[in-house]
């Protein structure tokens, strides 16, 4: 029986077809992983109530605010690894992953305690309605409570993709989501009625088994790896150069992300003051645009790993080529599935929400989702680049100024002057123009500083 090969060399072969080979599974992992979030919607909307539909996704962005810097931790062993692949370094390999797998449980430890303990000041920092309160407080605890087996995954998956395994990693998020769905529909079923909205729980608890099964899958494969990949006991140590290659990368990946989450936390309390409506209908419509973004996601991911084995290999053009195709293939799958959202705008918000006024909510946020995304693709793919090349806190210095800042220019400076929703909601497109533009001029500098030394990321052969 021949074994199945799962490891790809991202050094050699036609781009497109690798491209595509390594950025599906991503994408139908992302997706899965998403979807894991949407069944929670689902559940809590339509078999509890919009009241705990407003309770998850009031508590989405301040899990990701905590998660971001240390899943920006696994991007950085994702680095590391595959630069050492790529440089036929099997020692430096073995050591990022056994340094990476300590990160991970040191990195879940922290986020339980920071999590648990500051979990009331969130909820008050991005003023959560007082009707939702105590139930958003009690889905965020035990989603907390389940956040290492969250973060071992990621760092899990890392490794695998390094190794240009992308297929492992969407198998282990196809069967957690099933248990997920089966989990989140069942425990909200056979909890008494009488606890009302409390019945969230349920839904909580399905996400944590279901991340809890991902985790121990991923161990599991990394330690039955015959190859270079595979997790040695004798390699658990944190050694000091792989440390500082994942951090080297990782903090400032990581510090980039919150960016993000810090000015969307900061946009979400500025829609909580529009009502649990408002709450419910940009909730549902993140819903559905986040799976475009797992979309851009995927191939961020791709050009991420691409960069790392190449930059290992010394190979600077094939990096500037899959750079620029993977930008064409992720704007063409931005503008179609964007089109499709358009088209199907009630019947998907529909899926998450049945109130009007919600639903009104919900519109504005998709169509201006759907008609500006295709301006974040440059940022996604230019910056997955330049963190794949080690300069990972380039990307970060331009996000916190040009994605955090400029959307807080907007809110105070110019939301003021028409405090509508539509307003608000401006501040995603215009923050996504100023950051693209930068990052193209990143690349290029660096493009540059590389041709110096051996052939320009610009140049194709």
């Amino acid at each position: 029986m021949l074994k199945v090969k799962y490891e790809m060399d991202l050094t050699e072969g036609p781009v497109y077809k690798q491209l595509l080979i390594f950025a599906l599974p991503v994408l139908f992992t992302g997706v899965l992983q998403q979807l894991f979030n949407t069944a929670d919607q689902i559940v809590a909307g339509k078999l509890v109530s919009d009241t705990a539909l407003a309770a998850v996704g009031s508590t989405a962005e301040i899990f990701n605010l905590f998660t971001t810097l240390f899943i920006g931790l696994s991007t950085g062993l994702t680095v590391s690894c595959a630069k050492h692949k790529g440089a036929d370094d099997t020692e430096g390999v073995k050591k990022s992953i056994g340094t990476g797998i300590i990160l991970a449980f040191i990195s879940g430890a922290i986020l339980v305690l920071v999590g648990e303990t500051l979990c009331r000041m969130m909820l008050d920092l991005i003023s959560t309605p007082k009707e939702v309160y105590e139930y958003s407080e009690l889905y965020m605890r035990i989603i907390f409570a389940g956040v290492p087996f969250h973060i071992l995954y990621n760092f899990g998956a890392g490794i695998l993709r390094a190794n240009g395994d992308t297929r492992r990693p969407m198998y282990l998020l196809a069967l957690g989501g099933v248990i997920n769905v089966i989990l989140n529909v069942s425990l909200v079923l056979l909890l008494p009625e009488e606890l009302g909205d409390k019945r969230v729980m349920g839904v909580a608890i399905g996400t944590v088994a279901s991340n809890l099964f991902a985790s121990i899958g991923v161990v599991i494969i990394l330690i039955k790896s015959t190859g270079v990949f595979r997790l040695e006991k004798k390699y658990f140590h944190l050694y000091k150069e792989p440390v500082v290659e994942i951090l080297k990368t990782g903090i400032p990946t990581g510090l980039g992300g919150i960016a993000y989450s810090i000015a969307n936390i900061i946009i979400i309390k500025n829609i909580n003051q529009f009502g649990k409506d408002a709450l419910a209908g940009n909730t549902s419509a993140n819903s559905i645009f986040v799976y475009i973004w797992h979309w851009m996601n995927a191939f961020k991911i791709a050009a991420i790993s691409f960069a790392g084995q190449c930059f290992g290999a010394g190979k600077y053009k094939r990096i500037s080529e899959a750079t620029r195709k993977a930008t064409l293939v992720t704007a063409i799958g931005v503008v179609v599935l964007g089109g499709a959202a358009l088209l199907f705008s009630d019947q998907l918000l529909h899926l998450f929400i049945s109130g009007d006024e919600a639903l009104q909510y919900g519109r504005i946020s998709l169509y201006v989702f759907a008609i500006s995304y295709i301006i974040f693709v440059p940022t996604m793919i230019l910056s997955g680049t330049l963190s794949g090349v080690e300069r990972s806190t380039l990307t970060m210095v331009l996000n916190l100024a040009l994605i955090c800042g400029v959307r807080l220019i907007w809110i105070f400076v110019f939301v003021p002057l028409d405090p509508t929703f539509l307003m608000l909601f401006l501040s995603y497109p215009i923050s996504w123009f100023f950051a693209g533009v930068a990052h193209l001029f990143a690349y290029v500098y660096v493009a540059k500083k590389f041709g110096k030394d051996k052939v320009s990321l610009l140049k194709t052969e």
